[in-house]
Order: structure tokens, then sequence, then C-alpha cells
């Protein structure tokens, strides 16, 4: 099972549930259901993911028990993905993006082409290069002809391989536009840590060992200069993720727990 919490950093003793996932494990296969709980709205969003040998191969989402949106994913026998279909069963739309890859001459570096379709019909092309060390470092958005460049975006990364920068340059309007992504903070503000095994939180005291967690690691979210962070604890069975959300002084917490049916 796995739990998503909202809470303050006024008040880590008020957790609120965000939603829920339950993961059905296989040899081969797996299926995760989870289940989003607004808080403004009376709807029941669920969303099903299956996998196939670790691949995701389908994806629907409902409201209540009505489908709303429907995915599926294709790869080759490298276990590369090849295509990727949206239904959308409300507006009816269809969109389609394949798959092609390749080298790139001039450097031998690896090239993913991407063509986008809509209703069918093409709308555009990426290209998107990789290093050596399978680092996306370009991405080319071409028009529609497959000439004309709309933007190039390159990727910048610090010494711990994490994003810092985006660049995005549009030729039509010769602009070029920064935009600043979590590896520019402190690598202080990205942990993994080992959670220890000797005080286990199991399903039925997960709220009140949650709560205790989060008020002895309460150090972690006064950090001033991390304005975004993510800390992992984990071990064999359970899995603590911390990270800031979209709102001012707020935090999620997300718990995993391992369990055998």
């Amino acid at each position: 099972m796995k739990y998503s919490y909202n809470f303050s950093l006024d008040d880590t003793n008020r957790l609120a549930l965000t939603d829920s996932a339950k993961f059905f494990i296989a040899p081969d296969s797996q299926a995760v259901l989870k289940i989003t709980y607004p808080h403004f709205d009376h709807n029941i969003f669920k969303l099903a993911e299956y996998y196939t040998k670790s691949m995701l191969t389908k994806v629907e989402e409902y409201v209540n028990n009505d489908i709303q949106q429907e995915f599926e994913y294709k790869y080759d026998n490298a276990q590369r993905k090849i295509s990727a279909i949206e239904e959308n069963h409300i507006t009816k739309a269809h969109y389609k993006k394949t798959y092609e890859y390749g080298k790139d001459k001039p450097s031998g570096d690896s090239l993913i082409t991407e063509t986008s379709y809509y209703n069918n019909k093409v709308e555009f092309y990426t290209k998107m290069y990789y290093n050596k060390s399978k680092q996306k470092y370009k991405e080319v958005r071409l028009n529609d002809n497959n000439k004309e460049i709309v933007h190039t975006e390159t990727f910048n990364y610090n010494e711990k391989g994490r994003l810092k920068e985006r660049v995005v340059y549009f030729p039509q309007f010769k602009v070029t536009k920064n935009f600043a992504e979590d590896g520019s903070l402190p690598d202080n503000c990205f942990t993994t840590n080992l959670l220890p095994t000797t005080d286990p939180i199991l399903r039925q005291n997960r709220v009140e060992k949650l709560k205790r967690f989060l008020s002895t690691h309460k150090f972690l979210f006064n950090n001033p200069v991390c304005s975004s962070c993510r800390y992992f604890y984990g071990n064999n069975t359970t899995k603590i993720i911390i990270k800031s959300s979209q709102y001012p002084n707020t935090f999620q917490v997300t718990l995993q727990l391992y369990e055998k049916l």
C-alpha cells in the first residue's frame, strides 16, 4: 500500500490524506490502483496502471466508475518505447507518439526521434539527443513539415547528475529563456537515508508513526536555502518520501508499505 499526505510546516501533526495506492504484484506483471481524495470535490478519481516485466503498458483514468482517458504503450525487443497512444473518452480526441532510435552522425550520441499525431495527423517532430551517460542534453522541436525549428532546448546538469538548468531558444523570435531546476540547489536538499527497522510502521499505526517521524525530522523543512526538496528514507519493507509541494510552507509525505497478501 502507498499513502500520500499533505502537511503544513507549522503543524506536522495534521496530516491530510490526498491519495492512496494498492499494488498487486505477480512474477512477471504488476497492477497499481491509485485513488485520489480531493478536498473540495465529492467525486472519486482513480488511476489504474498495468505493468509487464516492469514496463508500463496501460493506464486508465476514471472519475468514479466512468473512464475518462486511456493510454497504451508498446516496446521493442530491447525494451525501448516505440509508441504511446492516448484516447480521450470525453472529447473523443486521439493522440499518438512514435519513437525511432538511431545515432547522431556528427557526435555519435544517441538520437531519439519522436513523431506526434493528433487525430491521425502529424502535429510536430521532436529530436532528443543523449550523451554516453544517457543524459538528455538537447531537444529540438520541429514543425509538422519536419524542417522548421519551433524551439531548441538544452539541459545542463550539476556534478551529481541532477538537472540544473533548461535553456530554451525560439529562433522565430530570437528569444532565449532560462529555467532553473532542482539541480541548482544544494545537495543536502535531496538526500537518501536508511530507515531503521527496530520500530516498524504498520498499516494500523501508520498515522501515529508518521506524525512522530515528521516531528523528529522537522529540521529538514526549516532549511531556508531549499526552495525545493526531496528526502528519502527506506528499508526492505517501508519507504518514506518527503518533498516540497506547489504551495508555500506545505509538504507532501508518501508512505509505501510492502505486505504479502
